[in-house]
């Protein structure tokens, strides 16, 4: 259910209040597979912007994402800070 919030936030041009509900509510133990389901809805959505939200809002709360994550980060911000 917090992914379907996630995704219809995303549509809707309001990330930053999804992502807060996402990771409030988000079931999830594993904080870092938690990060990449919000991150694979931004995938689905197509919206690079709102992948680097929710990773960088992920690196907030103290979540290590996994190297791959690292590496499309660093691809999406060409190593600058957006």
């Amino acid at each position: 259910m917090c992914e379907l919030i996630l995704l219809i936030s995303i549509d809707l041009a309001e990330t930053e209040a999804g992502i807060k509900y996402y990771f409030a509510k988000c079931q999830e133990t594993n904080k870092e597979i938690a990060l990449y389901r919000a991150l694979e809805c931004a995938e689905w959505m197509e919206d690079s912007r709102a992948w680097i939200d929710i990773y960088r809002y992920g690196l907030t709360k103290k979540i290590k994402p996994r190297e791959k994550l690292q590496e499309k980060y660093e691809k999406l911000t060409c190593g600058n800070r957006i």
